[in-house]
């Protein structure tokens, strides 16, 4: 199955908002690595160094693996992966936690590498859902 989504009209919700004058300094990343990885490299574009002032974040991820079902012969048939990420905000006089949670079932198949693969795809949808809500809170603060 093909998917082709570059003629749909997708973009970040935060892409064509007045997002130019944001700075992001990351102080500390910790947490799942991979995830962090991901997150990082989607915030990177904004270290516009002419903005006037820069949110100071702090982000901290947990990614969680839980079997929910097996079949008669033990083998685990469905997982649920559980993603939080806590980041603290500061901005000017103003301190804030943001907190993302989010959770995804997975079907177990027999191919370890297709089961890699399909876990690998959903914490890079994590890491999109975090830097979206990210951008969409720093831009509301940034307007008060």
């Amino acid at each position: 199955m093909l998917i082709i989504i570059s003629g749909c009209g997708y973009s970040p919700t935060f892409k064509n908002s007045d997002n130019k004058n944001i700075k992001i300094e990351i102080n500390e990343m910790s947490g799942d690595n991979f995830i962090n990885t991901q997150i990082y490299s989607r915030l990177a574009v904004y270290s516009n160094t002419l903005a006037n002032s820069s949110f100071k974040i702090t982000i901290q991820t947990d990614y969680e693996k839980q079997n929910l079902s097996k079949d008669l012969t033990g083998r685990i048939t469905n997982y649920e992966l559980k993603f939080t990420a806590e980041i603290d905000v500061n901005f000017i006089e103003l301190s804030k936690k943001i907190i993302i949670e989010e959770s995804f079932l997975l079907n177990n198949s027999s191919d370890t590498f297709n089961n890699n693969e399909n876990e690998n795809l959903i914490k890079k949808d994590f890491a999109n859902i975090v830097a979206e809500k990210l951008m969409a809170q720093l831009l509301l603060i940034s307007n008060q």
